[in-house]
Order: C-alpha cells, then sequence, then structure tokens
C-alpha cells in the first residue's frame, strides 16, 4: 500500500450508508422489504472495523511517538462534531413546531419532547455520551449513537498508541478479546448491556480494522486472479451475511462478533484498490457517494421523519391520493408506511435516496468541508520566521 487514501473502501462506506437509509426508510416497496434492507443495520460494524483502519493507516505512527494527540482529537471532534450538532438543533427546531403548532403530538399522538425525544437526553447528546454508559443510545437523532462511541473509541486508541508501538498489535488485539468477551457475555436486556454494548461494538470492530492495517501492510499484494477471487468473494460472504442475518442461531450477539470479522475481510480485500471490482468503485459515482457518506448517514433520519414524511402527509390531505397505507411490523406495533402499491413504494424510495443525496451535497459543501479545513489551518504549526532560520543555520537553535 502506497496511498493512505483508499478510493475503494470509501466507495464501500458510501454505499453501506446508502443501505442504512433504505434500513431506516419505511414503505411497501420491494427494495425496503427485501432482507439487504432490514438487516443493513449490520453495516455499522462494517463502519467501525473500517474506522479502524483508517485511523491506523493515517495515525498509528504519529500517535506511537506520544505527539499529536491534542491534535489527533480535536481533528477528530472537528470533523464529527459539527454535523452532529447541526442535526440535533434541526431535531430541536423540529420539536419545538410540534409542540406550538401540532397541538401538542406528532403523527403518531406522542407529545413533543417525550419519548425517544425527551429533553432529558439533550447533555448527553450534546457531550457524546448518549452511548457510553448513560443508557440514552437511541435518542434525538439516533444514529448519532455510533458516533458517540466511536468519539470516545479514538481516545481509547491513541490512549493505547501511547505505549509505543512495540506490542500494539497485541494491546489491540487484548482490548478486541475483552470487548468481544463482553459481548458475548453481558446479560441480554440488562442494564450492563443497555449502557455499554454498543461502545463494546465500536472498540472490537475499531482494533479489529486497526489489527487488519497492520495485516495488509506485512502482505505483498495480490495479483491477477487471486484478488478477484478475493474482492468478489469477502463481497459475497459480507452479502450472504447480511441476507441471512435473521436466520443465524444466537441472534444478534453472534452477529456482533462474525460480522466485524466478515467486513474485515471486505477491508482487507480492498485495500489495494487495484482488483477488478475496485476499479468499478473508483467510478465517479461512487467516489462522490463515498465522500458524501458522513453527510447521508447523519441526515436521512430528520429528512425521512420530519421532513419527507410531513409533506407526503399534506399531500394525502390535500389531494386525497392515499400516500401512506398503514402496516403492521413484526413487533405488532401498525405504521404508515410510503405507497399504495409496491411500485408506488418503491418510488417514493427512489426520490427518498434522491432528496438525500442532495442534501448531503449541500452539508458536506457548507459544513464539513469549510469546518475541517478551518481545523486543519488552525493546528498546522506556524512557519518559522526567518530570524529563525537564520539562527538555526548560524548554530544557534538546535
Amino acid at each position: 500500500m502506497h496511498s493512505k487514501h483508499f478510493t475503494a473502501l470509501d466507495s464501500w462506506r458510501g454505499i453501506a450508508a446508502l443501505l442504512v437509509a433504505l434500513h431506516h426508510f419505511t414503505s411497501v416497496g420491494t427494495s425496503t422489504n427485501s432482507a439487504l434492507a432490514r438487516n443493513a443495520w449490520l453495516f455499522v460494524d462494517f463502519f467501525f472495523v473500517l474506522s479502524g483502519f483508517i485511523i491506523a493507516a493515517n495515525y498509528r505512527e504519529k500517535l506511537t511517538t506520544g505527539a499529536g494527540i491534542s491534535r489527533f482529537m480535536a481533528l477528530r471532534f472537528a470533523r464529527l462534531y459539527p454535523l452532529h450538532v447541526l442535526m440535533l438543533l434541526a431535531w430541536i427546531a423540529a420539536e419545538t413546531a410540534i409542540s406550538l403548532f401540532a397541538s401538542g403530538g406528532t403523527t403518531g399522538g406522542r407529545p413533543a419532547f417525550t419519548g425517544s425525544t425527551a429533553a432529558s437526553a439533550l447533555p448527553a447528546q450534546f457531550l457524546l455520551l448518549q452511548s457510553i454508559g448513560l443508557g440514552f443510545n437511541e435518542t434525538w437523532n439516533w444514529v448519532a449513537w455510533s458516533i458517540s462511541t466511536e468519539f470516545w473509541t479514538y481516545l481509547v486508541f491513541a490512549a493505547v498508541a501511547f505505549g509505543g508501538a512495540a506490542r500494539l498489535d497485541r494491546r489491540l488485539a487484548l482490548f478486541a478479546w475483552a470487548a468481544a468477551l463482553f459481548i458475548l457475555l453481558a446479560p441480554p436486556r440488562s442494564d450492563l448491556a443497555a449502557r455499554w454494548l454498543d461502545f463494546a461494538r465500536c472498540i472490537y470492530g475499531f482494533a479489529l480494522g486497526a489489527l487488519i492495517f497492520s495485516l495488509a501492510k506485512r502482505w505483498q499484494p495480490w495479483q491477477g486472479l487471486t484478488r478477484t477471487v478475493l474482492e468478489t468473494g469477502s463481497v459475497g460472504l459480507a452479502v450472504l451475511l447480511v441476507l441471512n442475518a435473521g436466520h443465524l442461531p444466537g441472534g444478534a450477539r453472534v452477529l456482533h462478533l462474525i460480522g466485524p470479522l466478515v467486513f474485515g475481510a471486505v477491508v482487507l480485500s480492498f485495500a489495494y484498490d487495484s482488483g477488478p471490482v475496485s476499479r468499478i468503485l473508483a467510478a465517479p459515482v461512487f467516489t462522490r457517494i463515498g465522500l458524501l457518506s458522513y453527510s447521508i448517514y447523519m441526515i436521512h433520519p430528520f429528512l425521512q421523519l420530519r421532513v419527507l414524511k410531513p409533506l407526503g402527509l399534506a399531500l394525502q390531505k390535500v389531494t386525497g391520493l392515499q400516500v401512506f397505507s398503514a402496516v403492521t411490523r413484526a413487533d405488532g406495533e401498525q405504521v404508515q408506511a410510503w405507497g399504495a402499491s409496491p411500485w408506488q413504494g418503491d418510488l417514493a424510495t427512489v426520490a427518498m435516496i434522491v432528496v438525500i443525496i442532495a442534501v448531503a451535497e449541500l452539508t458536506y459543501r457548507c459544513v464539513e468541508i469549510p469546518v475541517r479545513d478551518a481545523v486543519r489551518n488552525r493546528l498546522r504549526p506556524a512557519p518559522p520566521s526567518r530570524a529563525l532560520d537564520r539562527g538555526r543555520f548560524a548554530g544557534h537553535v538546535s
């Protein structure tokens, strides 16, 4: 590997983000009711593994020297927090509008600032602590639970790497084992699991990703047919896992343990950016979606529930057309699903994806890029003055 930018893996991240958005969209269409969409929540574990790989590729050597930890955390904070807080403010604004103009209730009759949007959960959200021992995991912009775990996992990684390059892989493996044991042994539906299971998932996947980077550095690049088999085989294995996630014995715990291993094989297979599938993923449409992946992930719940759904309900009320159908979920709850027929549900799904990508372009350009560049410029070391240069060459500065 000669580059620390991984085009194919970035493209996979964008595709996975769109699949997670598909998973959260309720319609009567065939796309949202496919096994791939129903089980797409598993791709969050893919994000954890990929994050560990990318962070190790870009920061491992710097952090093992003990230098740059504060800069590393500042850059990570600038990467995650601005869009997180923007979407949190958007949810608060929507909830305020519901309390003022919607007779104190939402579509389902829930009073504003209660349930998943309870005011008591806001401090944890603003501090990125909702998934770190507090049990507020899926509140407000619920997908941000993974951002919470990932931010604090960055700090764990920096602390582990601070011990030096020697035996770093052994320390990472120890953390991966500890997290795996917690995932396996924490009592189901217990307070302990509710507070710490998601953090353990992130540490487990992230540590595996960092170890996979070490493995990728030691392997010689594959060539020809071998590379083709590895790329297509790893993707096939991941798709097979997701499609059959609901039928595996052991439930979610087994999936949390097996999933990162399978996704790790995908990351390793595409780390070299030179196989036939990698070349397809280098197409502009895929690389652009990859760049927008974080925005797609963070904005899609708000757009689906607080923008598109109210518009659909208004359209149904004004025109008399059936925009939604009442469907009963597996847990017995009746919900509103887009479309009066499967083709209408699929059409609504396509429209949803288009809107999310368009808005993601705006948040990427107006939020992600400006904040990232501003923080990088602020943290960039100042160039030496001419006097300092003269002193150095004269032997006055060591």
